[in-house]
């Protein structure tokens, strides 16, 4: 029955929206794995009451005219109940948050303004998918991407081209130099994230240089000196010193440089100093428990395997030339050319097919949970029929029978709200590594607590209605 239902819904899923970011196909291996599951919890469950059933002597059964068992099967019952909200909370944290990133602008992840009009060429050979390096092939092939790019350049329809070099090393923390301190944040540590880059990286990108001057052939290295020229972005010049100038100005690492000076030596400067500010589009959209981004002058003597490309106008009907020429100049090598835009896309494609995860996990949690709760509800009002009738008899008005139902069910869903908060709270914690922004916790934690709140209520709902609607002298007559 359930696989009936899933395959309906998936048939209808695909046909209310064609470009659904999940592949929407049965996987019958997990298929099984799910059914063995179920079957397994269902004989784990089903067996614990079956063996207490067969330990009953029959003259305390008799003499249990008060439900003693029914109220122990009910605070069971109660329990697991408490236990299955408490899990979905982190789920529905979750799927909030997630649902608010399916539904708002990706942030962009090229650095780019213009991704449509640059092109990534990676150029992998054997022994580098291989690993096997030796400084032969090292040099073949930093030669060959300087001979590539060179060719790419000259390729009509192409205005410019950099290798983009790998990352060295991350500088971590850094503060206004003691020097600088005039019209600084002195006792502000910022934490920085690192590109090494050509000077040319910016144009080829089309990120404009706003302060000072991009790098020169005089700009070492940084593991060659202890100062290295920084580019910045205009969110970290804004932060640390405001509308001054930040070009000349010097950053301070913080690590201990004293107790082990070669060996930091050997990983970057101790100083920064500030020769351009670039309005970096991901610095734009930088949120504040994201580290600040900074470039830093590129070791062209590493080992380097894509180059970035600008065309003159729209990238995408070079891709077959760009990738023609890659294979023309390493036959045995691994060629992957895209756009940035198309890059771009995939990367938030991939968001929306975890979002799009988490969501479903999160709405079928909430289903679960309400059908838990009716069904803990509706064998209150089984148990308590007797106890409805005598009340209503007596005078009690339906409008407060019904009341007293949802109150239970608002009740367990509010104890396995407070039960499973720790778990939202670090759900929470784990969601800027899925790229989800800075995160507002108290109206998603608002939000996501409304919504089981609401589902506890409107589950309780209909046994509710059903108490109120006994007949007093058809249940006592029956009892």
């Amino acid at each position: 029955g359930a696989l009936a239902i899933v395959a309906t819904l998936l048939r209808v899923a695909v046909i209310v929206i064609p470009e659904f970011p999940l592949d929407l196909t049965i996987d019958w291996p997990a298929t099984t794995f799910t059914f063995a599951i179920a079957l397994g919890v269902g004989v784990l469950f089903g067996l614990s009451p079956a063996l207490h059933a067969t330990r009953l002597a029959l003259a305390s059964v008799l003499r249990d005219s008060s439900g003693g068992i029914a109220s122990s099967r009910a605070r069971l019952q109660r329990g697991l109940v408490v236990a299955q909200v408490a899990l979905t909370q982190p789920l529905i944290v979750l799927m909030v948050t997630m649902l608010g990133m399916f539904t708002s602008d990706m942030k962009p992840i090229t650095g780019s303004d213009s991704p449509e009009r640059v092109i990534t060429l990676r150029v992998q050979t054997p022994s580098m998918v291989n690993w096997d390096f030796t400084p032969e092939l090292e040099r073949e092939q930093r030669e060959l991407m300087l001979r590539l790019r060179d060719q790419v350049v000259a390729t009509p329809g192409v205005e410019s081209a950099v290798i983009d070099w790998p990352q060295v090393y991350s500088p971590g923390n850094y503060a206004v130099h003691a020097a600088d301190q005039a019209g600084g944040k002195t006792d502000e540590v910022a934490s920085l994230a690192v590109r090494h880059v050509e000077g040319t990286h910016f144009g080829v990108l089309g990120i404009p240089i706003t302060r000072g001057r991009t790098f020169g052939p005089a700009d070492l290295p940084p593991a060659m000196s202890s100062e290295a020229p920084v580019i910045i972005g205009a969110d970290l010049a804004s932060h640390l010193w405001g509308a001054a100038d930040p070009v000349g100005r010097r950053l301070r690492t913080m690590a201990d440089t004293a107790t082990a000076p070669a060996e930091y030596e050997a990983r970057g400067p101790r100083t920064l100093v500030v020769v351009g500010v670039v309005d970096d589009p991901v610095a734009r959209t930088r949120v504040a428990s994201e580290p600040y981004r900074v470039y830093l002058p590129a070791d062209t003597a590493r080992l380097a395997e894509n180059i970035l490309i600008r065309a003159a106008a729209a990238a995408a009907p070079l891709l077959p030339t760009i990738r023609g020429l890659a294979q023309n100049a390493a036959a045995s090598s691994i060629i992957t050319a895209r756009t940035l835009a198309d890059v771009e896309a995939e990367t938030n494609r991939d968001r929306r097919r975890v979002s799009s995860a988490f969501s479903a996990g999160g709405i079928v949690a909430l289903l679960l949970s309400a059908i838990g709760l009716y069904a803990v509800i509706a064998f209150a009002v089984t148990q308590r029929t007797q106890e409805i009738a005598v009340r209503l008899a007596v005078g009690a008005n339906r409008s407060q029978i019904t009341y007293a139902f949802v109150r239970e069910g608002l009740r367990l869903g509010a104890l396995g709200l407070v039960l499973g908060l720790p778990a939202g709270m670090f759900a929470m914690r784990w969601l800027p590594a899925l790229d989800a922004g800075e995160l507002p916790v108290a109206p998603i934690i608002v939000i996501a607590s409304t919504g089981i709140f609401l589902v506890a209520a409107a589950s309780a709902w209909g046994p509710a209605r059903r108490a109120a609607g006994v007949d007093p002298a058809t249940a006592l007559r029956r009892g």
